[in-house]
């Protein structure tokens, strides 16, 4: 009961909340935006080196040192950090697209077109199966992503970030662990969830295939 009440105490459980709520609608809008953004690189070649370029400069900048340089200049809002997280959460998924359906080549979509497949059939059922393990990994480290970037962009309030960030000014332990255990277990349910998708939505094939190029590349 000391527990509980504690947990209410610190507000624990609109943290949580909150986490969850951002955690959910980060991810799914930075699939709703990056898909779109990997197939545009995949079928548009003149666009692929500056958006891949982009991607690649937003993905060495340190996500904690970009929050960092929002709070010294004062623009560390609720809505400027979760842009912030919304673009790191992207990444992953532009990267993901791009390159799952630029390895399947020319042969598949000439057996298919040769078969009388229109556009739409052969992106549903050759082009998107064959692109999906690569397509589910981005979507597994995107759904990391997004959980450790909104905790990063609630520090001031509106999820467990906002727990941590206070647990270490008060010096309270508790505090922190609240916020940091929590938001640890999120990334690991996520990882899992994401993990099982790919299991079910990628062919057996492919899993397969993909089981032994990971092995060979040991």
């Amino acid at each position: 009961m000391r527990m509980m009440e504690f947990l209410a105490h610190i507000g624990f459980w609109p943290a949580l909340g909150g986490q969850l709520l951002l955690t959910a609608g980060t991810f799914l809008l930075a699939v709703a935006i990056g898909f779109p953004l990997g197939l545009l690189a995949y079928r548009y070649r003149v666009l692929t080196p500056p958006m891949i370029g982009f991607a690649n400069f937003l993905k060495i900048l340190p996500g904690f040192a970009v929050f960092g340089i929002l709070m010294a200049m004062g623009r560390h809002s609720t809505i400027t950090s979760l842009l912030a997280a919304l673009f790191f959460t992207i990444l992953p998924v532009i990267f993901g697209t791009e390159k799952g359906f630029r390895r399947i080549g020319r042969p598949p979509i000439d057996a298919a077109l040769g078969m009388g497949m229109d556009p739409a059939t052969i992106f549903v059922r050759v082009l998107l199966p064959l692109a999906s393990p690569q397509v589910m990994a981005g979507l597994r480290r995107a759904g990391v992503a997004a959980v450790g970037m909104v905790t990063l962009a609630t520090m001031r309030g509106g999820g467990l970030g906002a727990l941590i960030l206070e647990g270490i000014r008060q010096n309270n332990g508790s505090m922190t662990l609240a916020g940091a255990l929590p938001a640890c277990l999120l990334a690991l349910i996520a990882d899992l969830a994401l993990a099982w998708l790919f299991r079910l939505v990628v062919p057996a094939p492919l899993r397969r295939r993909e089981k032994r190029v990971l092995y060979i590349a040991k």
